[in-house]
């Protein structure tokens, strides 16, 4: 999968560390409003994926909030990270003319606040994609 695409997490190990293999079925709302309940927790959400220059998230339009997205280099050769990919190689690399829509399940993190930007973290690090929906805009300005 191209560098392009999302972060690449080399960091492997971390999605072993999950405390239990069962999925939980839940909405961003609720991780972001709890995220110490789902720490380290296996979650399958459906959300709106949003890509650009610096990273990419997964956001849920009910509540306006999301978590950043990284994905494990052991799924990158899985099929539905190759569909995702290419929806990027066959038009922008970002999400500003297109509306990315799917339900992706990995490994919920919340990182603590870091000594630069005081702020907590928290991200999905993605093992399978599902029920990719995408949707063109074909507007003269792209929006």
């Amino acid at each position: 999968m191209k560098n392009y695409l999302i972060a690449v997490v080399l960091f492997s190990s971390m999605a072993g560390s999950a405390t239990d293999s069962k999925v939980i079925d839940t909405d961003l709302c609720k991780v972001v409003a709890h995220p110490k309940q789902f720490d380290k927790k296996l979650l399958r959400v459906r959300a709106r994926l949003f890509q650009g220059m610096h990273g990419a998230a997964l956001i849920d339009e009910h509540c306006g909030k999301g978590v950043s997205l990284w994905y494990l280099k052991e799924a990158e050769d899985h099929p539905d990270f190759k569909a995702l990919d290419d929806v990027f190689r066959h038009s922008n690399l970002n999400t500003s003319d297109k509306k990315i829509v799917a339900t992706f399940t990995g490994t919920f993190f919340r990182k603590k606040k870091d000594g630069i930007t005081h702020k907590t973290s928290m991200v999905i690090e993605a093992s399978k994609i599902e029920d990719l929906d995408v949707k063109y805009d074909n507007s003269p300005n792209g929006r």
